[in-house]
């Protein structure tokens, strides 16, 4: 919660994971696109962790997927 009462947002590990899939990369695929590890994007897509917002930024160019698609729902 935030200091406002506020819920936090969720990330959604899955997002991108579909959006990858979709597109039909490979994590080395995307990975190599937005200048990351593979194992960043398997740290993403297991819910590990969540990309800083600059390269959620250009995750979601590659992917064209809304970034707010990235936040909410289940996990």
């Amino acid at each position: 919660m935030t200091k406002q009462g506020k819920p936090l947002a969720v990330w959604n590990p899955k997002a991108i994971l579909r959006a990858r899939d979709r597109m039909g990369m490979s994590q080395h695929d995307l990975a190599r696109a937005v200048g990351v590890s593979q194992q960043a994007v398997g740290k993403w897509e297991h819910g590990v962790c969540a990309p800083r917002t600059s390269v959620l930024l250009r995750v979601c160019k590659v992917l064209a997927l809304d970034p707010a698609n990235c936040y909410g729902g289940r996990p």
